[in-house]
């Protein structure tokens, strides 16, 4: 069910920047081979838009399958917030949703691990974002390594690549929002 949370987190560096919210969203991808073994279904042409909030600054994360492989899709990440641009383009693996590549503004990148996390909370919610009001599973997850939670409402369902709706996390006494505005199936 949280299977591609995973594909948005890495972990924050020490400054709230593009990089961060790249970081803090991978986070929330490699948080996935914990809680499901089902396999990826995506569709090239699958598209969720985003808008973040960090800190205070307002920004975008669209988000798109572009291409699928043997092993899996690439999907491409564009983020901006507070005037910084950044392209994020991860090989995401069919069996389980770990990254198998990143490439991050033309320039390869180790891909994060999967942090260890706990399931604190876990139940059916319904939550309104920009894209309207969604019948979902809302969990609250954290990472055994840093103690820091995330609240994320998801309906894997209705809405493409990782179901998300609205996530809240804390990365390094910086709140991040994340709020689903539009999709494509």
């Amino acid at each position: 069910m949280i299977r591609i949370l995973s594909i948005l987190a890495l972990t924050l560096g020490a400054n709230i920047s593009q990089a961060n919210v790249v970081n803090a969203l991978s986070v929330h991808q490699a948080l996935l081979p914990s809680f499901t073994t089902q396999l990826i279904y995506w569709e090239v042409g699958q598209k969720m838009n985003h808008k973040l909030s960090v800190a205070g600054m307002e920004g975008t994360m669209a988000t798109e399958v572009k291409k699928e492989t043997e092993v899996g899709f690439w999907l491409f990440q564009d983020l901006s917030i507070a005037g910084q641009q950044q392209k994020v383009q991860s090989l995401v693996s069919k069996e389980d949703g770990t990254i198998l590549e990143m490439i991050v503004n033309g320039q390869k990148q180790t891909p994060p691990e999967a942090p260890e996390v706990e399931i604190l909370e876990q139940k059916s919610a319904s939550i309104k974002v920009p894209a309207g009001t969604f019948d979902c599973v809302f969990a609250k997850i954290k990472d055994v390594s840093t103690e820091e939670t995330t609240d994320l409402w998801m309906n894997q369902k209705l809405i493409p690549i990782n179901g998300m709706l609205k996530m809240i996390t804390t990365q390094q006494g910086y709140e991040i929002v994340a709020e689903l505005v539009s999709f494509k199936k």
